[in-house]
């Protein structure tokens, strides 16, 4: 997939900016000699890769001044990686108007926190069509099982499944409605 090349003022807008990722610049130099200095570097680190860089801020070799990386910024730093890699595996282009904290990156956290949750939780048996659930009823109970199911990519089945194959550029409260939950 084609990865949308940001400008220097929006890499520096979404780092660093207090309604964005609100790191201060002395941190974004160190992520960047760590292999984050763009948007879209966020898809080449997990869970672990991010706490790895976390710790070398808190804990650098050799007697350099431990810096400190804000919880919240700590946590928008997650968000955004899993936000950057859902798009990714959806094969959304990341664009400027998809990583904003307040209006979509903040709205997907909570969503992705419940998909995880549901996840755990275990999918629901398939309905099956008897006698007490006929055809017609079964459809029904079908189009909430496929929108409940969660598959192993934290994707749900009606995602997978779905009637139209384009994948909208801007993500919106309505089509990350429809993708998620």
């Amino acid at each position: 997939m084609t990865k949308m090349i940001f400008t220097t003022v929006q890499t520096e807008t979404f780092f660093q900016k207090a309604t964005q990722m609100a790191i201060p610049s002395i941190i974004v130099t160190q992520i960047a000699i760590e292999g984050i200095a763009t948007v879209n570097n966020l898809e080449d680190f997990g869970k672990d890769e991010l706490d790895q860089v976390v710790s070398n801020l808190q804990h650098p070799p050799g007697g350099v001044v431990a810096l400190t990386f804000g919880a919240k910024s700590q946590k928008r730093f997650f968000v955004a990686t899993k936000l950057v890699k859902y798009n990714d595996m959806v094969r959304r282009r990341q664009i400027a108007g998809n990583i904003q904290w307040n209006s979509v990156m903040c709205d997907f956290g909570e969503q992705w926190k419940a998909r995880e949750e549901r996840k755990e939780e275990g999918n629901l048996e398939t309905p099956k069509i008897t006698k007490e659930l006929p055809v017609i009823k079964w459809v029904e109970a079908f189009q909430d099982h496929i929108h409940y199911y969660i598959g192993v990519c934290f994707i749900p089945l009606a995602y997978v499944v779905r009637s139209d194959t384009a994948v909208s550029t801007l993500i919106t409260p309505q089509n990350l409605d429809r993708e998620a939950l």
